[in-house]
């Protein structure tokens, strides 16, 4: 079974086609789509056993661990915006190549 948004090339056949190695088997990516929850569910576990451990410490060490997730999360936005645009014309080529 192949899954496409529809035949045009859309950047969601784009994507889906490079997730599951070119073949859109709904299989692949349901499987993909679980191996990402997985570790955003163990990402989540990570740090909030981090800052379970750190708020035996001084609280000043909590406070720079959360400036850094935030500073991390405000740096990987700003370098999604920076990129979107360019590449969105780049994804659009390979997607009438899909075609």
């Amino acid at each position: 079974m192949t899954i496409a948004a529809d035949t045009s090339g859309s950047p969601t056949r784009l994507q889906l086609g490079s997730a599951t190695s070119g073949k859109g088997d709904i299989g692949n990516y349901t499987g993909i789509c679980i191996i990402v929850a997985t570790l955003g569910v163990a990402d989540g576990h990570v740090q909030g056993g981090m800052v379970g451990d750190l708020s035996f410490m001084c609280p000043t060490f909590i406070q720079s661990f959360q400036a850094g997730l935030a500073a991390s999360g405000a740096l990987t936005s700003a370098l999604r915006l920076m990129t979107k645009q360019p590449l969105k014309e780049l994804i659009m080529a390979f997607a009438r190549e899909l075609v």
